[in-house]
């Protein structure tokens, strides 16, 4: 019971600190999003789920609870319940991948903010890997540093009309941008292209321009990081303002 205090407790924090418009947690906001149930329950998609949002009808899921030391059927059946130990050494692996997952869909992953990145990574745990990487002009906006234009492209998705609150949080997140705040990982690849070259070929943004495409790519040697990774990202026509 006390653990459960302290958990409603934690959102109810969540809760007020997206309102203020700062960064949560990403494991303190998926958990928001996911809630925590000790015993199994079926979510709203028809699967069986445990935990911070563990679907138990993944290939998976038997080897993943046999790893917690619990009984994979009797889990499924209700019959047994997990310990919070247990939960959150799924979630952990869990968020694990989901990362690797955000870090594969979005190139400019690493050159981005920490709430950026918390968002993508939301977005991979309840979207999947290839659910994420569907999100073409959405990535590319993101590439391109467009986040209010990115948040706006996001509530205009079916995905987001299906996870009410969820959108909400992450959107507002998104339009905030990263405010020159970016990422301080160690792993972030340095720029091909120079952001300030100003040698763009002109043909470069017409190509974009007549929805061009990642064909354009091509055409825009000396075109800034933002203009590349827009292109790549598909985010289309949106992406000549950054091929100037």
């Amino acid at each position: 019971m006390f653990s459960k205090i302290l958990f409603v407790s934690l959102l109810f924090c969540v809760a007020m600190s997206i309102t203020a418009a700062s960064c949560p947690d990403v494991k303190t906001l998926i958990a928001k999003h996911e809630g925590n149930e000790e015993c199994v329950y079926t979510d709203t998609t028809g699967h069986k789920t445990i935990g911070i949002g563990f679907n138990l009808d993944r290939p998976d899921a038997p080897q993943k609870i046999a790893s917690v030391g619990a009984d994979y059927n009797a889990v499924y059946s209700g019959q047994q319940c997990l310990t919070q130990s247990q939960i959150n050494s799924l979630f952990q692996d869990d968020v694990k991948s989901a990362t690797r997952g955000a870090q594969g869909c979005v190139s400019s992953y690493k050159s981005q903010c920490e709430c950026i990145q918390t968002v993508l990574i939301d977005m991979d745990f309840n979207l999947g890997d290839a659910g994420l990487c569907e999100f073409g002009t959405f990535i590319g906006l993101i590439n391109a540093g467009e986040y209010q234009q990115a948040a706006q492209d996001l509530k205009g998705t079916l995905w987001c009309s299906q996870v009410g609150n969820r959108c909400t949080d992450d959107t507002n997140i998104i339009a905030q941008g990263c405010g020159g705040r970016p990422s301080t990982d160690d792993d972030t690849p340095t720029p091909t292209h120079d952001d300030d070259s100003g040698h763009c070929p002109s043909e470069c943004a017409t190509c974009v321009k007549n929805a061009g495409g990642k064909a354009c790519v091509d055409r825009c040697d000396g075109c800034s990081q933002s203009c590349i990774d827009c292109i790549n990202g598909g985010g289309g026509t949106a992406c000549a303002a950054r091929c100037n």
